[in-house]
């Protein structure tokens, strides 16, 4: 039918049943509808929120660089000082991806039913004296005492002993 300008495109077509369909944001959907009866097709994208939260949920975490798959991964933005970043999309089953501290979560999730889509982290702490780092696409340093991590299972070293650690659930400690 043609690209939309100002939210409408308009054409003329016979009193009949069509499908419709709605390209944007590399997603698409379709309508089946009957111009007879109501000449007016009207497709309305979601509000969709993604955040980046602590464990507890009391606050979120800004930095988190978050992306969505419609055909290949597209870019989404990156969570600001709230921890939440906002796009339109149509209402569609969508994979997020969520970058944070060198690590990736994916979750899919249907923005049609929930439009809050919530990557949680966990605090990992270490009272280990020496040097910590740990392996996520390349050696990268652990922030003492503690910091935020995206559940996973990551390699630790500690003072050059490496230890592969599963990290989930709202806090973890770890040690050599």
């Amino acid at each position: 039918m043609g690209t939309t300008s100002g939210g409408q495109v308009t054409k003329e077509l016979l009193p009949n049943n069509y499908t419709i369909s709605m390209n944007y944001a590399f997603a698409r959907n379709e309508k089946n509808q009957n111009v007879t009866a109501n000449p007016v097709v009207v497709f309305q994208t979601k509000n969709v929120a993604v955040s980046l939260q602590t464990c507890s949920g009391g606050s979120n975490l800004p930095g988190g660089d978050v992306q969505y798959y419609s055909g290949g991964w597209r870019t989404f933005g990156t969570t600001g000082s709230s921890g939440t970043v906002n796009n339109e999309l149509l209402p569609n089953i969508y994979t997020f991806g969520m970058n944070y501290a060198f690590a990736r979560n994916e979750k899919i999730q249907d923005v049609n039913s929930n439009l809050n889509v919530v990557f949680t982290t966990t605090m990992v702490s270490s009272a280990y004296s020496g040097s910590i780092q740990y392996y996520s696409g390349g050696w990268r340093t652990f922030t003492k005492p503690s910091m935020y991590m995206l559940p996973n299972t990551y390699t630790f070293s500690f003072g050059g002993a490496q230890k592969s650690i599963p990290i989930s659930g709202c806090s973890i400690g770890i040690a050599p």
